[in-house]
């Protein structure tokens, strides 16, 4: 009979070692978390503008998420998708440069004064542009929405501690 205890008490032990390494550690939790919660933010219809935002920016709303949590504001988010933000508070100029944008496929890729459009949206709230030449082009007022969203995120995110 000794040698069955001893054997089953040895499974148990590797049971528990299993269990230990395939269960998620604490900071794991923290992230799936701050993803989570990051993830649920943004897919609010009330965000669905800084949502698209953010996936024009990111490429995809999933890469997006991971620099939303780490950067404390949209300065720093957009610093860190390798993007410079332009403040244009006049219309007029602001749909110049969207007529002279060109589509990205129809880009020459050598004429470095060629920019493409990625994405824009004009509202009554203010606009913003994505160009392919890492510029976004802002009015003071949708800079002011989008990072007011960005400090509304971060003090829910702050919540879990992340």
């Amino acid at each position: 009979m000794r040698p069955i205890k001893s054997e089953v008490q040895e499974v148990l032990a590797e049971l528990k070692t299993l269990r230990q390494e395939i269960a998620p550690s604490k900071e794991s939790k923290v992230k799936t978390d701050l993803y989570l919660r990051t993830m649920r933010f943004l897919l609010d219809d009330k965000h669905a503008d800084f949502r698209k935002f953010c996936e024009v920016i990111a490429g995809d709303l999933d890469a997006a998420v991971p620099r939303l949590v780490q950067e404390a504001d949209l300065d720093k988010f957009l610093g860190s998708m390798g993007h410079k933000i332009v403040v244009e508070d006049s219309k007029e100029n602001f749909e110049k440069m969207m007529r002279t944008a060109g589509h990205p496929a129809a880009r020459d890729p050598t004429d470095r004064s060629s920019f493409a459009l990625l994405s824009a949206s004009v509202s009554v709230a203010g606009w913003w542009a994505a160009f392919d030449n890492n510029q976004v082009v802002l009015s003071s007022r949708q800079l002011e929405r989008f990072s007011a969203t960005y400090a509304a995120l971060q003090g829910n995110l702050a919540l879990l501690g992340g």
